[in-house]
């Protein structure tokens, strides 16, 4: 589920980047393409979060910022293919990855001893990644029951 939340949530910062409202339409487009109201709530939760408590650079200046890229080493490229890494410099662009992030991400992937790091994977490494370092700071609000709703 947790791998879900982060495809919704980078979703949700491209609209914003691209300064297209979240709105009801929103939440249509994420129902019809299979995700649950559980996994949409939760989406849309910590994103308000991360806006709410401002320690998340979800805004104007970080997109229009000039971002370094990180290059990978050959024991990097071994693990992690040219169309992960390029996913990866994408979150980063939109500000939901940070260079610690993204350290923490290919450290892990490493440490995980996958092959070829694929996609459901690379979301499973990120969700470890921000939602356990978000229940740190502010308690976990991520996981909800199954019918419960954000509103």
């Amino acid at each position: 589920m947790r791998e879900r939340i982060i495809e919704i949530i980078v979703y949700l910062i491209s609209e914003l980047n691209h300064n297209h409202p979240i709105d009801k339409v929103t939440f249509d487009r994420l129902s019809d393409r299979g995700y649950s109201t559980t996994e949409i709530s939760a989406a849309f939760s910590w994103l308000f979060d991360k806006i709410h408590f401002g320690n998340h650079s979800i805004n104007s200046e970080a997109f229009s910022q000039s971002k370094s890229l990180r290059f990978l080493n050959n024991a990097e490229k071994e693990i992690i293919s040219p169309e992960i890494h390029g996913y990866l410099i994408q979150l980063y662009q939109l500000g939901l990855l940070n260079n610690e992030h993204l350290e923490m991400v290919i450290e892990r992937a490493i440490a995980t001893g996958y092959r070829n790091l694929d996609l459901d994977q690379l979301h499973s490494v990120i969700a470890t990644i921000l939602f356990d370092a978000d229940a740190s700071l502010h308690g976990s609000r991520l996981m909800l029951n199954g019918d419960d709703t954000i509103h």
